[in-house]
């Protein structure tokens, strides 16, 4: 390979996409940093750093991350935000020797910002992907330089999405890597037609973590499969509410069985059927203190 236009390398970020995205780095002549942002129950990115003799930093605030993202500056940098959740502002944004990427799991300019695999699942999309882009002020605003597809299963919750998008992320930069180490950029794509014009943030939570038994029960089961992150706790737990009573919803079960729609509920467990199927959660009673 010929001399790389980029001396330095950090991948900023965390989970599954940031520990691919810097394996995959190794094999280049580039010095490699890792800048962990957020700290998961299962994450490894530490320990494949220190495997690998990679500088590694963990760092939560946005004055730490600045701090450390320029100091680790040295000569022709490139940044890497996989999975990260800090916004690149000011001085980064200015410096003629700093690159940015990012990875957005959406396929841009629709679902911007937080936990996008959600939003396609509540959009009912049979098809969402994944997008790399040059870093601007904006949020998810970027040149686009790779797209890549993913399906979406009726049945698939949002951390299946999401792993999907992991994989075909992970495609993706291997498709423009090697053009954007050597020249120092690639080409720009075409963004996707607009249909979600919608910046969706943090606090954003799918039909507003509640259920309703008069919604259809295909609806119900939409809202539940966009909020379950499996073990990750994204979005606080889903609530129901049944003759007066507030539930909050442990697990749930679908099936595609028409019947009659009726509720029957017990301690534990409420169902609600209809024509679409059958929906069997099982819950947890909230008591609402008196005032």
């Amino acid at each position: 390979m010929s001399k790389l236009t980029f001396e330095t390398v950090i991948v900023i970020g965390f989970g599954k996409i940031a520990q691919d995205v810097a394996s995959t780095l190794l094999q280049y002549d580039v010095t490699l940093k890792l800048l962990q942002t957020e700290m998961q129950p299962f994450s490894t990115l530490e320990s494949f750093a220190q495997k690998h003799g990679v500088a590694y930093q963990f760092k939560h605030t946005k004055e730490e991350i600045e701090s450390s993202l320029l100091k680790w500056l040295s000569g022709n940098t490139l940044i890497i935000s996989a999975n990260n959740n800090y916004l690149f502002k000011g001085k980064l944004l200015t410096l003629k020797n700093v690159t940015i990427i990012n990875f957005h799991n959406a396929l841009l300019p629709n679902l911007r910002g937080r936990n996008a695999p959600s939003w396609a699942i509540f959009h009912q999309l049979e098809k969402t992907g994944v997008t790399w882009h040059y870093v601007d002020e904006g949020v998810d605003t970027g040149e686009a330089i790779a797209f890549s597809d993913v399906l979406v299963d009726k049945h698939d919750k949002a951390y299946q999405v999401a792993h999907k998008c992991m994989h075909a992320g992970l495609e993706a930069f291997s498709s423009v890597i090697v053009e954007l180490l050597q020249t120092g950029s690639t080409p720009r794509l075409t963004k996707q037609p607009l249909r979600y014009d919608y910046l969706y943030l943090s606090k954003d939570i799918p039909g507003n973590g509640w259920l309703d038994i008069q919604r259809p029960t295909i609806e119900n089961y939409r809202i539940l499969r966009a909020l379950d992150y499996g073990p990750f706790k994204v979005f606080p737990k889903a609530q129901i509410d049944n003759d007066g009573d507030r539930y909050s919803i442990r697990t749930y079960q679908f099936a595609d069985e028409p019947n009659d729609k009726s509720v029957n509920s017990s301690e534990n467990s409420i169902v609600i059927s209809d024509e679409f199927g059958l929906l069997k959660i099982h819950v947890d009673k909230i008591e609402i203190e008196q005032g």
